[in-house]
C-alpha cells in the first residue's frame, strides 16, 4: 500500500513538473516578438517596407537572432530596390537627354549642311562616353539584380528554416510522451 502511495505521489509531482515546463516552453512561441517576426516573413515579397516594421516590432520584444538577420537582410533588399528605382529613373532621363540632344542635332545639321562633319566628329567622342557609362550602368544594374536574387533566396530559405521549426514545435506539442522537444 506504501508503495502503491508512494508511486502515485511521483507520478503526480512528475505530471505536475511535465506541464509547467511544457507551459514555460509554449510561453515562446505565443510571444508577441514571435508572432510580428512571422508576419514580417509572410509580407517581405509583397510589400517590404512594412516588413521591416514587422521586424523592427519584433526586435523590441524579443532579441532572437533570426529576426535581427531577416531585419538586415530586408533592409538591405529594399535599399536595393530603391537603388534600383532611382539607376532606372535615371536612365531613362538619360535617353530622354540624349534624344533631345539627338533632335536638337539633326535641326542643326538640316540647317548648315557645312557644319555636319564637323560637328559628327565632334560628337562621336561623347557619344562613346555616354555609350561606355550605360554599358558601365547596365554591368552594375546586372550585379546588384544578382545580389538581390541571393538575397531573395537566402530569406526564402531563412522563411522556410522558420516554417520548419514552427511544425516541429507543433509536432512536438502535438506529441505529448516525447521528452525531448527540440
Amino acid at each position: 500500500m506504501f508503495k502503491k502511495s508512494l508511486i502515485f505521489l511521483l507520478s503526480f509531482i512528475l505530471i505536475s513538473l511535465s506541464f509547467i515546463e511544457y507551459n514555460k516552453w509554449k510561453k515562446p512561441i505565443e510571444n508577441l516578438g514571435y508572432s510580428h517576426f512571422i508576419e514580417g516573413n509572410k509580407l517581405v515579397k509583397e510589400k517590404p517596407q512594412e516588413a521591416l516594421e514587422q521586424y523592427k516590432l519584433a526586435m523590441e520584444y524579443n532579441k532572437d537572432l533570426n529576426i535581427k538577420k531577416n531585419y538586415e537582410i530586408a533592409d538591405k533588399q529594399n535599399q536595393q530596390q530603391k537603388d534600383k528605382e532611382k539607376q532606372e529613373q535615371q536612365g531613362k532621363n538619360n535617353q530622354k537627354e540624349q534624344q533631345n540632344q539627338n533632335s536638337s542635332e539633326q535641326d542643326q545639321s538640316n540647317n548648315k549642311n557645312t557644319k555636319q562633319d564637323q560637328n559628327s566628329e565632334q560628337q562621336q567622342p561623347p557619344q562613346q562616353q555616354k555609350q561606355d557609362q550605360d554599358n558601365k550602368k547596365n554591368e552594375k544594374y546586372d550585379q546588384k539584380k544578382e545580389e538581390l536574387n541571393s538575397i531573395l533566396q537566402r530569406l526564402e530559405g531563412n522563411e522556410k528554416q522558420a516554417f520548419k521549426n514552427n511544425e516541429k514545435i507543433l509536432n512536438s506539442s502535438e506529441n505529448k510522451d516525447s521528452e525531448n522537444r527540440w
